[in-house]
């Protein structure tokens, strides 16, 4: 695929519910940029990690930080740096993970101009044209997919989702996020629900009977599908 292609991708909404384009780019050391808006800070930043990082003896990390660091390229960390400080931040949003870094934009002129930071950036276009439609690579297990709402989960909620377990089985898929967290927590009054936590099901009806046991926590219901 050539830089310049625009990879279209289907999606319920737009990123972020605001940017129509979307670049992904690959700027080894991008995850020590943190807390630093220039060359030599970043340099400085670096340094201290590099004296310090054998305090706690972790070894994993200590591995990670060498290897990234032989591998960073001074010079796209600086154009990095040009890019985001030379461009009107009310025109993009970026996030960092890893040593990848994704900006978002309603103008793709001004994304393109990132080939200069990363000469492989991809480009992705979301197409909105179902917004209770949600689309996959594979095809998915389940047929619907209902969402919580973010709020503080009540007392029962961990109870709630185990005994529904019990009684339908793999007819219902709780995100296992969700349920993880959920249950290291159960004790905590200040769990709270996170707008990613859903439930997956086959039979429609099975939204009445989640609507029984949870009822104002549900939020919004999609139709899971194959992307064509």
């Amino acid at each position: 695929m050539e830089s310049s292609q625009l990879k279209i991708e289907k999606r319920t909404s737009l990123y972020f519910s605001k940017y129509k384009y979307r670049a992904q780019c690959s700027v080894m050391g991008a995850c020590y940029t943190y807390y630093t808006s220039n060359i030599d800070q970043f340099k400085r930043k670096l340094e201290n990690t590099k004296a310090n990082r054998n305090q706690y003896r972790i070894s994993i990390m200590n591995s990670r930080f060498e290897e990234t660091y032989d591998n960073i390229n001074f010079d796209q960390i600086t154009k990095f740096f040009d890019w985001k400080n030379n461009n009107d931040p009310d025109q993009f949003m970026y996030r960092v993970s890893g040593n990848k870094v994704s900006f978002f934009s309603n103008n793709l002129d001004l994304l393109k101009t990132l080939r200069d930071v990363d000469s492989s950036c991809e480009f992705s276009m979301a197409d909105i044209k179902e917004n209770n439609i949600m689309y996959f690579k594979n095809e998915p297990k389940y047929k619907y997919r209902t969402f919580f709402k973010g709020r503080k989960a009540p007392v029962d909620f961990t109870d709630n989702i185990e005994n529904l377990q019990k009684m339908y089985g793999d007819k219902l898929h709780f995100s296992p996020g969700m349920v993880r967290t959920m249950g290291k927590y159960q004790r905590s009054p200040y769990r709270y629900m996170h707008t990613s936590y859903y439930v997956d099901y086959n039979d429609p009806s099975m939204l009445t009977i989640l609507g029984l046991w949870f009822s104002d926590l549900l939020a919004k219901t999609y139709s899971l599908q194959k992307e064509q």
